[in-house]
């Protein structure tokens, strides 16, 4: 597979370009402002149409933890969930709605200088990185009337780009006008503390991927995605990221893998799930044969929601990934990797 080119600083280019394309590496800025027809929107649309998130998976031995903030411009989104690898169920699995800016927002920038809130009664999210620093600080406060028997719930976490392969960064065009950003960041080191009710998890150690994704999305929008992460047998720190329906053109594609310190991209994936039973076992085929995967939910996060113009349903899985990986020259087993796959159908 070609090498991937540096990702652009900014986006738009300087002329409005949309610049369509897969990287490697940070992008600095994405101003979807200032994109031309037919990629941009007019100023006064961009509050309904742009959509942002940040997202972020740990896992350790002992849990499986997912979280996120989502600014949906009219409306806001985040959750957290934390599911016990020891004894196989959900500490947490918490999600809710809530009110646009001032309450949530996720800004400009994917990289250095990243922030993104989400607030509520009982509920605090909260996403940043400093301009000058290698490390994203994700903290999460969920009072104890809003977990359901689970207690209170403090999450103070690092995930640090410190000895890191690139992300992957695509630029994606939008069937029908429009355009997508997302940066995708595996293999991170994890550290910090879960504390759930009287009990006290410690992060360090952990191995995380990061999901950075804003953009102007068509208002029907469906994927499949996974991310795992952990440790090959051998102890390198590995993540993987695969999606079907979304950011897949031509020439973009966020498929890829994250082994010690390298970046591999990988060829397209087709998923299979029982769209009647998501608990069932999950299969993963690559296009191009470079990937042959499992997937054997332990747990499912859900959330439907309709409110007339605006519907979503959103299926989020937690458990193990079990098959071969094809990278860098090498066939990489993966045996019970933790992570997440996802179902995703929105009408926004």
């Amino acid at each position: 597979m070609a090498l991937l080119q540096p990702a652009p600083e900014r986006i738009p280019d300087a002329a409005g370009r949309p610049c369509l394309g897969t990287y490697r590496g940070e992008v600095g800025e994405v101003r979807l402002s200032e994109l031309l027809a037919p990629h941009g929107v007019p100023r006064f649309k961009l509050p309904f149409r742009r959509k942002a998130w940040v997202y972020a998976l740990v896992t350790t031995p002992d849990v499986i933890l997912a979280t996120a903030a989502v600014d949906l411009g009219y409306a806001s989104n985040a959750f957290l969930t934390v599911v016990d690898l020891r004894d196989k169920r959900a500490l947490v699995d918490f999600g809710t709605v809530g009110l646009p800016a001032p309450f949530a927002a996720v800004n400009d920038r994917p990289a250095a200088g990243m922030r993104a809130h989400f607030r509520s009664p009982g509920a605090r999210f909260a996403f940043a990185r400093e301009r000058t620093s290698t490390t994203v600080h994700v903290t999460a406060t969920l009072a104890a009337f809003r977990t359901h028997g689970a207690g209170a719930v403090h999450l103070d976490l690092q995930l640090s780009r410190d000895e890191a392969p690139p992300p992957l960064a695509v630029v994606a065009e939008v069937p029908g006008g429009g355009l997508n950003v997302t940066q995708k960041s595996g293999a991170l080191r994890a550290s910090g503390l879960l504390r759930v009710g009287r009990r006290t998890i410690p992060l360090e150690g952990g191995v995380a991927g990061l999901d950075v994704t804003m953009g102007l999305p068509a208002r029907a929008t469906a994927w499949r995605w996974a991310m795992g992460a952990g440790r090959l047998e051998d102890g390198r720190p590995f993540s993987l990221n695969l999606v079907e329906g979304f950011n897949d053109g031509p020439g973009e594609n966020e498929n890829a893998v994250w082994v010690g310190g390298a970046l591999h991209p990988l060829g397209r994936a087709r998923f299979g799930f029982g769209r009647d039973d998501p608990l069932a076992l999950w299969r993963l085929e690559s296009e191009t044969g470079d990937f042959s995967l499992r997937f054997r939910p332990l747990h499912l996060h859900r959330e439907e929601r309709s409110l007339g113009v605006v519907r979503s349903r959103f299926w989020q899985l937690q458990g193990f990934f079990v098959g071969t990986v094809h990278a860098g020259g090498e066939v990489l087993p993966l045996t019970d990797l933790p992570g997440v796959t996802e179902n995703q159908d929105v009408l926004w």
